[in-house]
């Protein structure tokens, strides 16, 4: 049993061991895409609309005003366009921190005559660690103008190599996703890189919808639950909007799925952490959300633990009667759930005979 314990308290250590300080080299990448997202959804409906509203203030005439509108909007999309692309660095995508620094070593090491594809590939996966970030560098440097044709002609062997000899849904969904993965590490104190590895995993796990949704407060917090689930949804969307994604419809729609439960997860999960942290105001209790939040987590991880999970959350010096006015709380609130957030379907019952224990203890009923 105290295995058990051992094992859901670990998230904690898992947390702090995993979040690391956050170093952006790039602080305006956030606002230049918003600023772009923001013009591209301006649509062609959304123009004929203010026109007609226009028209009927300015009295502008009818095709010359409505043409002169668009003309108006597409121009000013393309300022900003222009602006952007000045603005861009080729490598913005690379979620490796020293990429800027490492490209002059990846020209030298493609400029080895005396090495084969498979060795070029090798020494560059150790200076690159990620395949993803390979191929967006790879990609860049056949791009450029001033490359020789034979040089070309290598980079794109080197580039075939590392898309046939590495894992393409990871590949791809590394490289859709990472802008997202940048623009939402600025949010809470975290390295990009990390985030696109949780989406990575999302995409290929089979654990249930309760166990990824611990797994992201173990590495990210509690106090972060609520962003990263916004990144998954959204890094989601985009890899499904991308030229390339990651996933096929079928799968996708079965991500989408799973994480319509997680959400349902998350508002049970506040639902019940909120109630139980006004009962502990109310009666100016001390209390750490942290383990309450973790309470939740671990009992709809492993049922049969719930009063192991009790015991450490209830205060060792609190007298039982007001131990088992808490925990007859707990019960009620485990009742208002729904039966689908739990991994089995008698886990619900699980838990409520595991209270029921602890209740009848507090109270000496025999």
């Amino acid at each position: 049993m105290s295995n058990n314990i051992n094992n859901s308290y670990n998230m904690v250590q898992l947390m702090q061991r995993h979040k690391q300080k956050l170093i952006m080299d790039k602080v305006n990448d956030r606002e230049k895409i918003d600023r772009q997202e923001r013009f591209d959804a301006e649509s062609e409906t959304e123009v004929e609309e203010r026109y007609q509203y226009n028209q009927k203030r300015k009295k502008l005439g009818n095709e010359q005003g409505k043409v002169l509108l668009l003309t108006q909007i597409r121009q000013r999309r393309e300022l900003v366009r222009k602006s952007e692309t000045e603005n861009y660095n080729e490598f913005d995508n690379v979620l490796d921190d020293e990429i800027d620094q490492k490209i002059d070593k990846v020209v030298n090491i493609l400029s080895k005559a005396d090495l084969i594809t498979k060795h070029l590939v090798g020494q560059l996966r150790k200076l690159i660690t990620d395949d993803s970030d390979l191929v967006i560098v790879l990609r860049a440097l056949i791009k450029r103008n001033n490359l020789h044709e034979k040089n070309r002609k290598k980079i794109i062997d080197v580039l075939s190599y590392v898309e046939q000899t590495t894992n393409k849904k990871r590949l791809k969904s590394g490289i859709n996703v990472a802008l997202k993965a940048r623009i939402f590490s600025s949010k809470i104190d975290v390295k990009p890189y990390l985030l696109r590895e949780s989406y990575r995993q999302f995409i290929e796990t089979d654990l249930s919808e309760i166990k990824i949704y611990a797994s992201w407060i173990s590495t990210y917090g509690t106090q972060n639950r609520k962003i990263i689930l916004q990144f998954i949804e959204n890094a989601t969307i985009t890899d499904i909007n991308s030229n390339d994604p990651s996933c096929s419809r079928i799968e996708f729609g079965n991500l989408l799925s799973r994480l319509n439960q997680i959400k349902t997860i998350k508002s049970c999960d506040e639902f019940f952490v909120e109630s139980l942290i006004n009962y502990y105001k109310s009666k100016a209790i001390l209390f750490h959300e942290l383990n309450i939040a973790l309470f939740f987590i671990g009992a709809l991880e492993e049922p049969n633990a719930t009063g192991d999970f009790l015991d450490l959350l209830l205060k060792v010096d609190s007298s039982n009667e007001d131990k088992g006015k808490i925990t007859q709380l707990i019960y009620n609130l485990v009742k208002k759930l729904p039966l689908y957030i739990f991994i089995n379907e008698n886990d619900k019952e699980i838990i409520k005979d595991q209270l029921i224990d602890k209740l009848n203890t507090f109270f000496h009923i025999r």
